[in-house]
């Protein structure tokens, strides 16, 4: 829950900033941790989006059996 909400503050306080796709991809890993897979996927998903082919979100989502 903390990374979740650590995450999600940094979100909220940055705007296309360089650690964006990063804390997309550890709030995606709390969730999945926290057993909410959608929402897990839906941050890997906006973090692919903010830097298309990034090498963790795609890993992430290959490894749930989902296409990035």
């Amino acid at each position: 829950a903390d990374v979740i909400d650590l995450a999600t503050i940094t979100l909220n306080s940055v705007s296309g900033g360089p650690y964006l796709e990063e804390s997309l991809y550890w709030r995606g890993m709390a969730y999945y941790m926290a057993g909410k897979t959608d929402l897990a996927i839906d941050d890997y998903r906006l973090a692919l989006k903010v830097h298309p082919g990034w090498g963790p979100a795609t890993q992430a989502l290959q490894d749930l059996g989902v296409q990035p």
